[in-house]
């Protein structure tokens, strides 16, 4: 096995291999971009959306003690 070159080694690919392989799969991939999943995309949104989830009850509970505050201060107006 020392002497043979190392495109005739059991389980090497030669130069030509390669590219063929590689031009299928970016053939593969141009043919398929529709529906090829961009995990990175879908992980990012996911985080925003999570983020999101968290922010609106603490805005909305932040909103509600604003909304009594303004009201009662309102009142207190209203009694002067």
């Amino acid at each position: 096995m020392a002497r043979l070159k190392p495109s005739q080694v059991e389980g090497a690919f030669s130069i030509a291999t390669l590219h063929s392989l590689g031009s299928q799969l970016l053939t593969y991939i141009r043919s398929n971009r529709g529906a090829i999943v961009n995990y990175g995309k879908r992980y990012t949104d996911a985080q925003a959306a999570m983020l999101a989830r968290a922010t609106i009850p603490a805005v909305l509970t932040a909103w509600s003690s604003w909304s009594r505050q303004a009201a009662r201060m309102a009142l207190e107006q209203q009694d002067t």
